[in-house]
């Protein structure tokens, strides 16, 4: 037995207990922090292919992000750069991303080795996984790589491989890491369109892309035809589905027909939903204005019996949805509701979501639904929260705010004059004609007067200066 397979011998003994069952719990976490310490003593004995089986090890005894991880990722990219291909690099690049590596040494080291140089050189299918591991590791590795290195992986032709799984992994990537170009998300809409062996996997990761950046194609009413081709003859999986309503719902794609095929898609699915892909579906279904009570009730019932697994963004999306819907809350779906319903799920909310949760009240309020009760509880550790928090308002989400708060009779001074402040820090973001709505509406509260000359000194119509001296009067 060689040097390196006698060191990593001490761990997959370790693993090898551990997969039999005679290691669990404690006694394994204590087996493989001792082995673990024993390997990392000898670490410069280790080969390439042995500290590859050493890292997938530890991933089973849970030492992802370790210390003991680090050093034998630090080995491995050592021993690779000294005589490795560049297959092996990406198979670094993988396990990097598998093992969530956060160690600054050895994501300096490997991002050294990504030059824009020697990235030029990758063919288009090696360009592909390096994007996708690059991506899965974004917000670890980007800082570290050269400027010019993701422009160089972007910019390459990818036609060789429009046919394959590669060309959507691709486009994943790109978007993933926030440098996505308009001419990938076109070709790869127009490729779609062009080749007949595009499967449900792609079609949804360039639905979900279409959603990500907002794109809107000149093709995307052909594209999402072929998606509710796809959805219409079963070939979407559950996550397919999530990912197309989502690209529908960002794009208001108006297909009442198609949209229906992929909620029909969605009610398909027999395994409890997960609470991402029913709140996705109910918010799509409200972004579309999607008609189907039935459909509604269903999806919305399926999410409330797995109440406790609804994050906060979850909830705010499904109550918007509900809300705009001609359905409401019922005794079933009120739990969800009540999930918001405590003074520190409300601090959790982000300003966005707080403008969201108000319109959503602010709509059950002018409609003819039953108005929930905890819906007033919610709204007032709101206000509350608003007049405490020091979280920036971006001035447009400060106005829709400040308009629903009094749309629901809320009279806080407090809250009205913080929505105010953060209003004036950039007023001339707001868009034209929203500010004279906004005057009247804090008036109310005795808030709003500095917002007055503003108005003034911007211009209105006369609607607008109606409301504006109204609002002085009150």
């Amino acid at each position: 037995m060689s040097n390196s397979k006698r060191i990593a011998e001490v761990v997959l003994n370790v693993e090898r207990r551990r997969l039999a069952g005679e290691l669990k719990g404690s006694r394994l976490d204590a087996a493989a922090k001792a082995a673990a310490g024993e390997v990392v003593k000898e670490v410069s004995g280790l080969s390439r292919s042995d500290c590859q089986e050493v890292l997938r090890c530890f991933e089973g005894f849970g030492l992802k992000g370790s210390e003991e991880q680090a050093v034998i990722f630090k080995r491995l990219v050592k021993v690779t750069l000294s005589g490795g291909s560049v297959g092996q690099f990406v198979e670094i690049l993988k396990l990097a991303a598998e093992g969530g590596v956060k160690s600054k040494p050895v994501l300096t080291s490997i991002a050294a080795t990504l030059t824009p140089t020697r990235t030029a050189s990758f063919t288009p299918r090696l360009t592909s996984r390096v994007l996708q591991n690059l991506a899965r590791l974004h917000t670890s590795i980007t800082t570290h790589l050269h400027p010019a290195v993701i422009p160089t992986l972007i910019s390459k032709d990818f036609a060789p491989i429009k046919k394959e799984r590669d060309f959507s992994t691709v486009l994943w990537a790109v978007v993933k890491m926030q440098v996505v170009q308009e001419r990938l998300l076109k070709d790869a809409v127009d490729t779609s369109l062009e080749k007949n062996n595009w499967g449900g996997k792609e079609l949804s990761l360039v639905a979900w892309c279409l959603g990500k950046t907002g794109f809107n194609s000149v093709n995307a009413t052909q594209f999402f035809e072929k998606v509710f081709a796809a959805a219409k003859v079963g070939s979407l999986t559950p996550l397919d589905l999530s990912h197309c309503l989502y690209g529908c719902g960002v794009l208001r794609v108006g297909n009442q027909a198609g949209v229906r095929e992929l909620i029909a898609g969605i009610r398909r699915v027999k395994t409890p939903l997960t609470p991402q892909m029913a709140s996705t579906a109910l918010w799509a279904m409200g972004r579309v204005r999607y008609a189907g009570d039935g459909d509604y009730r269903e999806i919305a019932n399926r999410a409330a019996e797995r109440c406790s697994n609804l994050s906060i963004p979850a909830v705010v999306n499904i109550v918007w949805a509900l809300s705009v819907s001609s359905v409401g809350f019922s005794t079933t779906t009120m739990p969800i509701l009540r999930l918001l319903a405590n003074a520190d799920a409300v601090r959790t909310l982000t300003p966005r979501e707080i403008s969201s949760v108000l319109s959503s009240f602010s709509v059950l309020k002018q409609s003819d639904k039953p108005y929930p009760t905890p819906a007033k509880t919610i709204t007032t550790y709101i206000s509350q929260a608003i007049s405490t928090s020091n979280v920036e308002f971006p001035p447009k989400i400060a106005c829709f705010a400040a308009m629903s708060l009094s749309n629901l009779r809320m009279t806080s001074h407090a809250a009205f004059s913080t929505l105010e402040r953060h209003i004036l820090k950039g007023f001339h973001a707001v868009p034209q004609g929203l500010l004279p709505k906004v005057v009247l509406a804090m008036s109310a509260a005795g808030a709003g007067k500095d917002l007055i000359p503003r108005v003034e000194k911007d211009g209105c119509g006369v609607e607008e200066a109606v409301m504006v001296v109204y609002a002085m009067g009150r």
